[in-house]
């Protein structure tokens, strides 16, 4: 396992070279106002297309061993990786800070192939949590998402609302 953790990390270290092609808004959203002020970045923000971290980073999630057939050490390694990755493309993760190794992969992996709005103007955060109690991926022992607050957010439905 030793020898492919360091194949892993040298995969993840190259990812931070990738840059993928912008697409021209200009010529996809051509009326946007945005253009008009010269505030180009902002049609990036509200119009780039989703795309999952193993497409966009050329790494497949499947690449990523199992949490318990890493020792803590080589989990360490990968998140701390995965996360210069993340800053090469100015990526912020927005998590708990102090979690353990195994539940912090197990979090980022499985958003790995997520889709998620990835923009090269800027810097963009990606937030793990819903808010909802009992549903943070980091257990309600590590969760401190809104402020620790999780456990007084209120989850509406449309069928709350209606009147029978």
């Amino acid at each position: 396992m030793k020898k492919y953790i360091q194949f892993l990390l040298q995969d993840l270290e190259n990812a931070k070279s990738i840059i993928p092609p912008k697409p021209n808004y200009k010529l996809l959203y051509p009326d946007h106002p945005a253009f008009q002020f010269g505030l180009d970045y902002i049609v990036e923000w509200e119009m780039s297309p989703e795309i999952p971290m193993e497409n966009l980073f050329e790494i497949n999630v499947d690449q990523f061993p199992k949490s318990e057939l890493l020792t803590t050490e080589q989990l360490e390694q990968v998140i701390e990786a995965i996360i210069e990755l993340w800053e090469a493309h100015r990526i912020d993760a927005n998590m708990p800070e102090s979690i353990p190794p195994e539940i912090m992969y197990n979090v980022i992996i499985n958003q790995w192939s997520e889709p998620f709005a990835y923009v090269q103007e800027g810097f963009m955060s990606l937030d793990f949590c819903n808010y909802r109690h009992g549903q943070c991926p980091f257990g309600n022992e590590y969760c401190d998402c809104n402020n620790g607050k999780a456990e007084v957010f209120i989850d509406f439905t449309p069928t709350d609302f209606n009147s029978n």
